[in-house]
């Protein structure tokens, strides 16, 4: 999964942390802190959470949770529970994981499975 931010001047550390984090991409269950991007990108907090406000829209929990439910789409394809998928995209529990994923997708993970893959429109 490729996620790009839009072109800017301005956000290169921002899109040098989001390119330079495939493990998060791979493996959504690492929760890296803002603290450790911010360390990473050479800014402050503040100015790493605003960047990720104004150039995303959204704050990096809520892209993290995104990111972590768009990973999930690909192991719903498959055999393994949904306690199972909610703790390997980063969930400690499975209700948890089922809210994020009705609140985000409009649907449950097994209405999702039960719907052939697919995503309801909002």
């Amino acid at each position: 999964m490729i996620i790009k931010p839009p072109a800017n001047a301005k956000i290169n550390k921002l899109e040098g942390i989001i390119n330079y984090q495939p493990n998060e991409h791979k493996n959504p269950q690492l929760a890296t802190k803002l603290s450790g991007w911010a360390k990473l990108a050479g800014a402050s907090e503040r100015r790493l959470s605003r960047l990720f406000t104004k150039e995303l829209g959204m704050t990096l929990p809520l892209w993290r949770q995104h990111l972590r439910l768009l990973s999930s789409l690909s192991l719903l394809e498959t055999n393994l529970s949904v306690q199972e998928i909610a703790y390997k995209v980063g969930y400690n529990a499975d209700s948890s994981f089922i809210h994020a994923f009705k609140n985000l997708f409009n649907q449950t993970p097994q209405q999702y499975r039960s719907g052939g893959f697919q995503l309801s429109s909002r």
